[in-house]
């Protein structure tokens, strides 16, 4: 036997399933959004923090790599903060400058008979800001703090000095 179907039975069949499908278009693009801003938030603290990360370990390297009795130092360049290194070149001495002007870290290297500004320097890394202390006996204090206000801060003794 065939049963019949009620009149209009067929359009509420089509109105659920088109209402179904525009319940779940609306939920799919609203996981598509939350999903994008979640990305970019933590894209960006990534950066920021790459930044310091980078900026600690460049100095480090500086260090490291002219490790010498007496020849790492802090003094300042134009009255900026700086690590002063220096490196002796068949008899002549010149001093690298690492130091936080205008919102970038830079290195400026002068020769014995060289002046130069703290503007003359190498851009290498935006920071926000670069502390620099000496936290004790041949112990240097380094504290970065990246564009999203994150502080690292990183502990140096170079071999020379102990």
């Amino acid at each position: 036997m065939r049963t019949r179907k009620a009149p209009g039975g067929h359009v509420a069949d089509v109105l659920f399933t088109l209402a179904l499908f525009c319940v779940f278009a609306i939920c799919s693009m609203l996981v598509i959004v939350i999903g994008a801003n979640a990305y970019t938030s933590s894209l960006d603290r990534m950066d920021a923090a790459f930044d310091s990360r980078t900026t600690l370990s460049y100095i480090a390297g500086k260090i490291r790599q002219n490790d010498a009795v007496d020849s790492i130092y802090l003094g300042d360049i134009a009255g900026i903060p700086a690590l002063v290194m220096e490196q002796d070149y068949d008899g002549r001495i010149f001093t690298t400058y690492i130091y936080h002007h205008e919102g970038i870290l830079k290195e400026l290297m002068l020769g014995p008979d060289s002046e130069a500004g703290p503007e003359s320097g190498q851009s290498l890394i935006p920071v926000h800001s670069l502390g620099m202390e000496q936290a004790g006996e041949g112990i240097y204090r380094f504290t970065c703090t990246d564009s999203e206000g994150l502080t690292t801060e990183m502990l140096i003794v170079p071999r020379s000095s102990s």
